[in-house]
């Protein structure tokens, strides 16, 4: 659901989905800020965090909000490259540094930044990654 331009919302500048498409053979998506559609390329985004009915998309020192719940944005992301580790946040596995007990770190904007790994989401996790 987008806002419409004009609208009295307090969300009217929020960033909204649009899709996902292909250039250069790097998949992207195009999302909204007020009247201008920005490319960002879905290598780029390191984690989504849920808030509610909005995610916010971490990408290289950026936050982008849209108006999509973190399931939504599990089903339009591909399942390669995304994996769910928590109710709160989906991660791109390119970025992970290690994991440990219940929780992983990601190399976020040149920091490590740990995240919690849920009871419902490890076994998900830890299958994804090949352990020696």
């Amino acid at each position: 659901m987008e806002i419409e331009p004009g609208s009295s919302s307090a969300l009217q500048d929020d960033f909204q989905w649009l899709t996902t498409t292909k250039k250069g053979g790097k998949s992207c998506v195009f999302i909204k800020k007020g009247f201008r559609w920005r490319r960002i390329y879905l290598e780029d985004i390191v984690y989504v965090e849920s808030d509610k009915e909005f995610a916010h998309l971490h990408v290289n020192g950026t936050k982008f909000t849209v108006r999509k719940s973190l399931k939504e944005l599990s089903e339009l992301l591909p399942e390669t490259g995304f994996i769910r580790i928590h109710k709160s946040f989906l991660i791109s596995q390119d970025y992970v540094v290690s994991f440990y007990g219940n929780t992983v770190e990601l190399e976020v904007d040149g920091e490590i930044k740990p995240f919690p790994i849920s009871r419902t989401y490890k076994s998900g996790f830890r299958g994804r990654f090949l352990c020696i």
